[in-house]
């Protein structure tokens, strides 16, 4: 099972919230990127992320809500 650790640990595993579209934190990333204009690096210094694990997370949910919207 270390696989399932190790995504577990980065926070894209089976129980992971970050691909959600109610997740909290990753619409508040969202809005701190699109409309406050912040860097992925200054994202990722607000919550103990690498600017490339911000970017994985912010992806991840815009598909999320593109997928979620055309099934509307």
């Amino acid at each position: 099972m270390p696989e399932r650790e190790s995504h577990e640990r980065h926070g894209d595993g089976p129980d992971s919230r970050e691909a959600k579209p109610g997740n909290a934190r990753a619409s508040e990333m969202l809005r701190l990127r699109e409309i406050e204009h912040l860097t992925l690096r200054e994202i990722g210094e607000r919550y103990g992320l690498t600017s490339e694990r911000v970017r994985q997370i912010l992806n991840r949910h815009r598909r999320s809500l593109q997928s979620q919207s055309l099934s509307e």
